[in-house]
């Protein structure tokens, strides 16, 4: 999209595929066009395993060359948490002038893993100082990022980075609008222009990370109920003069400077870049000062009653009768806890008229397994045959559960609602990894079935597993939960 200036032709971007631009990279499907723009996919000649596209913009003038100059900065910087351009130019497209920037493909992006699950706060801790690492790189060549959101933060191998397709000089509205911003901060109008900017909108994407709900200021007040919720609050602070700095979030240990370090010069932003002029104190926002969430109350649940796990998401009750509830229920539930701790244990050992035990009726009956595992026909440990293959428990055949919770981690590829998607995504993942012994795991032969790689294992194996699968091309998605319930 362009801010401020009109194209005089439109281009014909169907012409384009099969070019090959300067530097080896032949074009391929359009992947998306409009009027003034088109996407392409792009083969890096030479190098078959780079995956890439190239973006075509139609404008003329300074536009185009204050842009192309941009890139071409931004392709001499070197750091692991950002994804550089690959190459840019310009190229005349019929009778249109373009410029171009071509990209490598990212392996995931962060709005991808959130259509799936919400992250761990560890994964958020990390997700937060990758970002923020990349944010302080560019601070200190002049740019700020200005688009911060969960479609920019992609996955590269083993790295967390930022796209820069959108980057701009600091203080500089950029004349052409590469990419909407998800996020705005609140002393910006149209476009984020300021780290300080930058920090709200990374604050915003973390907070969407870990609940899978886009922020609003509205909850500002309710950030404490997260365990990065302090982190949070600083990041989103409404006054960009006391809003947390980069470096703090990089080393959270480090002591500032000075006890006047808080008292820092305003940031100037451009007129051009905000509607109206705003008001901004020196005294850092209160939560009680934020406009609540329409009257509506904000609840922290576990994001999977089917096994432990230290993700949370939102959930919005209205209404203050819903506190009495919660409260009488707890109570009742705290009860059931007692009896069934203290009480019901002297009772266990009274014998029987026939002189047995409860506790020795109950070894006679066969144990059932919470978490079965199974194997799926056609992939590895299946019948000949072709017919559904046994079930197949741990290696001990014994009930995870029974391990206890250190031993009850398993490494999940996925999680379905129907089984035969299940089925085929470990037939696939098997034929491709087959040392990663992937198998079905359901309770009680129904919904939800998770794809799991390999047996029970502790914590510490777990995650130990999930970074050899990613080195071999398992998506990110993947995650450790605990199978001890």
């Amino acid at each position: 999209m362009i801010l401020n200036e009109t194209v005089i032709t439109r281009p014909d971007w169907l012409i384009l595929q099969g070019k090959t631009l300067e530097g080896g990279y032949e074009l391929g499907d359009v992947l998306d066009r409009e009027e003034s723009v088109a996407h392409f996919r792009a083969r890096v000649l030479g190098d078959s395993e780079i995956k890439a596209y190239a973006s075509f913009y139609a404008v003329e003038g300074v536009a185009g060359q204050e842009q192309l100059q941009i890139w071409q900065d931004l392709r001499k910087l070197r750091h692991p948490n950002l994804k550089a351009p690959l190459s840019s130019g310009r190229m005349r497209v019929g009778g249109a002038e373009t410029i171009y920037v071509v990209c490598s493909m990212p392996d995931e992006t962060l709005s991808e893993i959130l259509g799936d699950r919400g992250l761990t706060d560890e994964e958020g801790e990390e997700l937060l100082r990758s970002l923020a690492g990349g944010l302080e790189h560019l601070q200190s060549h002049g740019f700020t990022h200005g688009c911060v959101s969960p479609e920019m933060a992609v996955a590269v191998g083993e790295l967390i980075q930022l796209s820069t397709e959108c980057v701009r000089r600091i203080n500089s509205v950029p004349k052409i609008e590469i990419s909407k911003p998800r996020y705005l901060a609140p002393e910006t109008g149209v476009a984020n222009v300021t780290t300080a900017a930058d920090v709200w909108c990374l604050g915003a994407t973390i907070f969407e990370s870990l609940v899978q709900r886009k922020y609003d200021t509205a909850w500002f007040s309710d950030l404490d109920r997260l365990n990065l919720g302090p982190t949070l609050k600083r990041c989103l602070d409404a006054n960009p003069n006391t809003r947390s700095k980069l470096t703090a979030l990089i080393n959270p240990g480090a002591k500032p400077a000075s006890d006047s370090a808080s008292q820092v010069e305003a940031v100037p932003v451009p007129p051009t870049a905000r509607t109206k002029p705003v008001q901004v104190t020196r005294k850092r926002l209160e939560p009680k000062r934020v406009r609540p969430l329409d009257g509506a109350n904000m609840e922290l649940v576990k994001f999977d009653s089917s096994f432990a796990t230290d993700r949370l998401k939102v959930r919005v009750k209205s209404g203050g009768a819903w506190r009495g509830i919660t409260a009488g229920i707890a109570a009742l539930i705290l009860v059931v806890v007692v009896v069934w701790l203290v009480i019901l244990p002297k009772f266990q050992n009274i014998p029987d008229p026939a002189g047995q035990t409860d506790v020795q009726q109950k070894t006679d009956t066969p144990q059932s397994n919470a978490w079965p595992t199974k194997t799926v026909a056609g992939s590895e440990g299946s019948n000949v045959d072709g017919k559904p293959a046994e079930v197949k428990t741990a290696s001990t055949g014994a009930d995870p559960s029974s391990n206890g919770a250190d031993n009850a981690w398993r490494f999940v590829l996925g999680k379905y609602d129907q089984e035969q998607d299940a089925d085929r995504r470990i037939e696939a993942l098997n034929k491709t990894h087959p040392d990663l012994d992937v198998k079905k795991l359901t309770k009680n032969d129904a919904p939800p079935f998770y794809v799991v790689a390999g047996d029970p294992m502790s914590h510490a194996d777990a995650v130990e597993l999930r970074k050899r699968a990613l080195r071999m091309g398992i998506s990110r998605s993947s995650y450790v939960g605990d199978f001890s319930h």
